[in-house]
């Protein structure tokens, strides 16, 4: 560890990443008067200095060991809040710094020179370094977000100091869009075209000490990836056809700023569901399907004031299931991933989801249930760990159920979550497990979607394996997709998709 004695003068500390622990850290803030800031450089030290009880890993992770629970702005809005999802959890995102600036120093030659250099001043008075903080830290200006999203530099530039949570979320349907119905059936669309959901769902944000640095590759990333590619299995393994005879209908939601109190799975449901979104008298900008416009000539009804360019999802039916994913990058166990909240939910939604997810497994992967206890605190027979369906148990009040898929059992095991080491090229991800991820989901959505409500998940499932081909790891998608996700954001595939996007956008 970090054992900060003697400093009378003002002073810079140098420490490598495997030294960010919260012992660390109150060490060096004992002397926060003195301490002028913090360089966390990309290098390691030798098992030697590390603490002796954690020896066996190289890092740990900054987030509290209850993930957005106990002692975490978003206690009051979650489940299982006492479980310890994160045992390396070093709660550094929820220190005080005292407003002692800390920066990370990404680049490696740099900070191995960094390192020596201030190694060889231990015992010298010599300074050949300077470090400049030009960092805007807190208060006293500005102090709220207006002013802040409104800065104006000393050269009279606009350079906001802070950034708005939130961000825009993704939901979609599989065959036909909400309140609409291609193929007339009777029996599954009786409400004006508006079948049960089920929900295949993840979080799209990750977050890390360093918010310049979050590459979320297992945390998030790993997750977009399965949800896509389960997207892309129903697609192409039901018709249009298919898809409308099912009683309910299969849908995919991707939510922004979940690492922030679920911000985009609480919006879409407070405002779908629970209590539901109403737009002011007057507000509404009607959709002219006679001219085929509206006032955003989007081909959906609108609301001014609240903005909200669609308001598709008021046609969306009830939501009966969710199946959530987690970290299925890096697995605990080889060719194994586990089911969270098999009963979660005050009816048998919950242990149906579980079912079916348990019957799903591939020709390489099997599929079994969490070991993880409950707590006294908890609300659910099992501990449900953060996701999405961690907003809807909330909101609705246990009443519709689901399941988490994950790659870890009883507790997250990649001790880079929530930081800037959660990167392919450090952890590389399981391609394999992502595959058969996407391939369970898909075919778990068929399988609930199939169901008219005798939750007979044998022949449910039996019906899905049929229709769902299993995925594999050499898919042309999914490789594209990886090397969108985990290397280059800036990657064609990703480009030729935006460019469709843009030429609707004008058309």
């Amino acid at each position: 560890g970090i054992g900060a004695t003697g400093f009378s003068e003002p002073f810079v500390s140098v420490i490598t990443q495997d030294q960010l622990t919260n012992q660390n850290m109150e060490n060096l803030l004992q002397y926060s008067n003195e301490l002028r800031g913090i360089l966390v450089v990309n290098a390691t030290t030798s098992t030697d200095n590390v603490d002796a009880e954690a020896s066996s890993i190289s890092f740990y992770s900054p987030a509290p060991p209850t993930p957005q629970g106990y002692g975490t702005a978003s206690s009051e809005i979650s489940i299982s809040i006492g479980y310890p999802w994160n045992p390396t959890g070093q709660s550094l995102t929820s220190l005080d710094l005292y407003d002692v600036p800390i920066v990370y120093v990404q680049d490696g030659e740099l900070s191995t020179y960094l390192l020596s250099v201030a190694e060889d001043q231990t015992d010298s008075t010599d300074r050949p370094i300077v470090a400049d903080f030009n960092y805007y830290m807190g208060p006293p200006a500005p102090t709220n977000s207006i002013e802040c999203l409104s800065w104006i530099d000393n050269d009279g530039e606009w350079r906001p100091k802070c950034l708005p949570l939130g961000g825009n979320s993704v939901w979609a349907t599989a065959g036909s869009r909400p309140g609409e119905t291609s193929l007339a059936n009777d029996d599954n669309n009786n409400n004006n075209g508006r079948r049960e959901i089920v929900m295949i769902a993840s979080a799209m944000d990750g977050s890390s000490f360093f918010h310049d640095a979050s590459p979320s590759a297992n945390s998030a990333a790993s997750n977009i990836l399965s949800v896509l590619l389960a997207a892309k299995l129903v697609g192409e393994s039901l018709s249009d056809a298919d898809l409308e005879s099912l009683p309910k209908q299969i849908a995919f939601g991707l939510f922004q700023g979940e690492s922030f109190g679920y911000i985009g799975s609480r919006s879409f449901f407070s405002d779908s569901y629970y209590p539901g979104f109403n737009c002011p008298e007057g507000s509404t900008a009607a959709y002219d399907s006679e001219n085929n416009k509206t006032a955003y000539e989007m081909g959906e009804d609108a609301c001014l004031y609240p903005l909200k360019p669609s308001l598709s999802f008021q046609k969306l039916g009830d939501l009966s299931f969710m199946l959530a994913v987690d970290q299925v990058g890096v697995l605990e166990t080889e060719k194994t991933l586990y089911v969270h909240g098999d009963n979660a939910g005050n009816n048998d939604a919950g242990s149906f989801a579980g079912s079916v997810l348990k019957q799903m497994g591939t020709d390489s992967f099997s599929v079994t249930s969490s070991s993880a206890e409950p707590g006294d605190d908890d609300e659910y027979e099992y501990p449900i760990p953060p996701s999405p369906l961690t907003s809807l148990l909330k909101l609705s009040e246990g009443a519709v159920g689901g399941a988490v898929l994950t790659g870890y059992d009883s507790e997250y095991i990649d001790p880079n979550y929530q930081s800037h080491l959660d990167r392919n090229d450090v952890t590389r991800m399981d391609l394999d497990s992502i595959a058969a991820t996407a391939t369970i989901l898909a075919r778990s959505a068929v399988a609930i979607a199939y169901d008219g409500g005798d939750e007979d998940y044998e022949t449910a499932s039996e019906y899905a394996k049929n229709t769902v081909q299993e995925l594999n790891a050499d898919d042309e998608t999914l490789l594209a997709l990886s090397d969108c996700l985990f290397t280059d954001g800036k990657c064609d595939f990703w480009k030729k998709y935006t460019k469709v996007e843009k030429d609707n956008q004008y058309e």
